[in-house]
């Protein structure tokens, strides 16, 4: 893949490039090396990138190898970033669901919905999770509440959620691993 072999480049000219080392660590994890993803991660400078993707994916790797209490632990430096509260929260509820909490995911992510930072992203992650609970009708809400944002993005993206909701439910969250 291009992208793989410019990140390798870069990160031969400078071993702290963040985003290099960013897209080489996904693309271990892809492979299922997490060690290496872990070494790449923890060569990784301390800039913007580092400080918010870093903890976030060895936060993935973590729940995978030691759950998720040492998960959410690992994100604590993202919660300390000003701001960034919403972003560990979806986390938090995409790691949830996959540890066998789908209730507790469905809450966290309600609170998300309910607050002033709520993205296409999240209410589509949580569609996701009610519509493989069989929980349309609580979906077709949160696609209410989305479109009543009134835009043109947030209309076609409740569409196309809507539409989902009328095909069978999928089996696998549409996130379920730090390289997703």
């Amino acid at each position: 893949e291009p992208a793989v072999a410019l990140a390798k480049q870069t990160l031969e000219r400078d071993p702290k490039a963040p985003l290099a080392a960013v897209m080489l660590a996904l693309d271990a994890v892809k492979r299922d090396k997490p060690a290496e993803a872990r070494k790449l991660l923890s060569a990784m400078g301390e800039d913007a990138v580092g400080r918010i993707a870093q903890p976030l994916i060895l936060a993935w790797l973590t729940l995978e190898e030691e759950g998720l209490d040492k998960a959410e632990a690992a994100m604590k430096p993202v919660t300390a970033v000003d701001g960034l509260k919403p972003l560990v929260e979806a986390h938090l509820a995409m790691m949830e669901e996959l540890s066998g909490k789908p209730d507790a995911a469905a809450k966290r992510f309600a609170g998300l919905i309910d607050g002033d930072h709520v993205t296409s992203h999240m209410i589509e992650l949580y569609v996701d999770l009610l519509h493989r609970q069989g929980r349309d009708a609580d979906a077709k809400e949160v696609i209410s509440r989305f479109r009543s944002q009134t835009n043109d993005v947030s209309n076609s993206m409740a569409d196309a959620l809507e539409s989902r909701l009328a095909q069978p439910a999928p089996k696998r969250p549409l996130v379920d691993t730090p390289a997703k």
